[in-house]
């Protein structure tokens, strides 16, 4: 053999910057979530290992309802997204979009797709 093989140490999932809340709009609490609650929440979701059990978590954390009027007439979108992160006491907290990507450490095809397949599982 030559090259001795070494055993690769494994990595806590590395959280991205949090939201300054400066573009949030004020119903939005990204502040109230902590950084130790970011970190708890981001490894509590990778841990879950299994990938429907993670697509469960991402839907259940994002609550879509229907528009009640939109701008554009011809607008395709429907729906308005409300993203939720638990704090450190269980409580569900609104977020912003950036705030609940960078938390949970996902790209947003995953969040599409994890909505996606909630809602075909939920039509079954």
């Amino acid at each position: 053999m030559l090259f001795p093989r070494r055993t690769v140490p494994v990595r806590k999932p590395v959280v991205p910057p949090r939201c300054n809340g400066v573009n949030c709009k004020l119903a939005r609490q990204c502040l109230q979530i902590s950084e130790a609650d970011r970190i708890r929440i981001c490894s509590d979701f990778h841990n879950l290992g299994d990938r429907d059990l993670q697509r469960a978590f991402i839907s259940r954390q994002i609550r879509q309802y229907d528009l009640q009027q939109t701008k554009f007439p011809r607008s395709h979108r429907s729906k308005t997204n409300y993203y939720y992160l638990p704090n450190a006491d269980g409580e569900d907290v609104n977020v912003c979009q950036k705030m609940f990507l960078n938390t949970l450490n996902i790209s947003e095809k995953v969040m599409r797709t994890a909505l996606a397949k909630g809602k075909s599982s939920e039509d079954v």
